[in-house]
Order: C-alpha cells, then structure tokens, then sequence
C-alpha cells in the first residue's frame, strides 16, 4: 500500500517557499510504500538504518528471498540466519527481538526501549506504519543533506523554521526533500 497524500498537502507546501514550490513542480507525486504491520515495518526500517536507499533495496530484496515475510514463519529464524544474508550482527538482533516482542504498546518510548532503535528508526515508523502528515524527519542525514544543499543558510535554527514551515505537512515536504536527493 502506498502513502496517501492528500491534495491539499501538496497545495499548502507550493505556498510555502520558492524552494518546496519547485520540488513539487518538478517531480512526480512520490511513491512510499507503508506497512499495516509494525514488526514488517520496523524490519524494512532497521535494514534500511544508516545505509543508502541503494544497499537498503539490496539487502531488503535479499531478505524476502531468504525468508518469507511473514512474522509467523520470520519467528522459526535467529539473528545468526539474519546476519548470515548481510546484515550486521547488530541489525540481526534487532530484528530477532522485534520479531518476538509482543509490542502491545507502540509508543515512542516503547519502540526505544529496544535495543538498536533510535530518534530515526521511531520517525521512519511515524511515517511508514502511522502515516503521520507531519513528521519532517530531521534525524535523516539525506534530509538535512537536501535542506543544507537547497536553503544555504547561516541560521542556526534553519531545520526548526522549515520544520514550522512545513506543518501541518513535514512528511510529505521529507518526500520531495528524499526525491531531490534522487533527481
């Protein structure tokens, strides 16, 4: 399934700046797969931690022809059948204990009590598993690598306006920021 965006979203973002106005004029409405379920999701994240969205497909690819994706059948397997198809020991145990925490309550605090998720991994779940509208993801360094690259500025509280900026719509103002890192 993919991320919703509403139309108003993308109307409201033009106005906000010259910049936002043509990223959007000149690429596609992105496409963003999202999960309905959160232990899918958190294991499509934590592969895609601290790499690029190139190796993350490689290795998100390699996983799904390893093991079936789903939770029932992913339980039969340990973090060393995990690390075993490339990711780092440190991924695989995440994902063996997300796999089998019951996670009955998905707070943020919930989600970093566990060991190897951070500030990034819980807004990537803000916006591919609750499809929050408003999460400029500030904890991505492709994010702020776009936002240094097209607002060259000096002001030291530049992520904090554009995060005000893009409200109510940071997440999809993250999508064309991700698209111009692409284009």
């Amino acid at each position: 399934m993919n991320f919703k965006i509403p139309k108003e979203a993308i109307e409201y973002l033009k106005k906000q700046d010259d910049v936002m106005h043509h990223l959007i004029m000149t690429n596609d409405i992105p496409k963003r797969v999202v999960y309905n379920d959160i232990k899918l999701a958190l294991i499509d994240i934590i592969i895609g931690q601290q790499i690029s969205n190139a190796v993350h497909k490689v290795l998100l690819d390699r996983f799904k022809n390893a093991f079936t994706f789903e939770l029932g059948t992913l339980k039969q397997y340990c973090q060393e059948d995990f690390h075993a198809i490339g990711l780092s020991k440190r991924k695989a145990e995440t994902i063996e204990v997300v796999i089998h925490h019951p996670l009955n309550d998905i707070t943020d605090e919930t989600l970093l009590s566990i060991k190897g998720i951070g500030p990034w991994t819980v807004e990537m779940v803000h916006i591919f598993y609750h499809q929050t509208l408003d999460c400029l993801a500030l904890h991505d360094g492709g994010i702020k690598a776009a936002i240094n690259q097209l607002y060259p500025s000096e002001q030291s509280d530049l992520y904090e306006t554009l995060k005000k900026r893009f409200s109510p719509y940071g997440t999809i103002a993250s999508f064309y920021l991700w698209e111009s890192l692409v284009n």
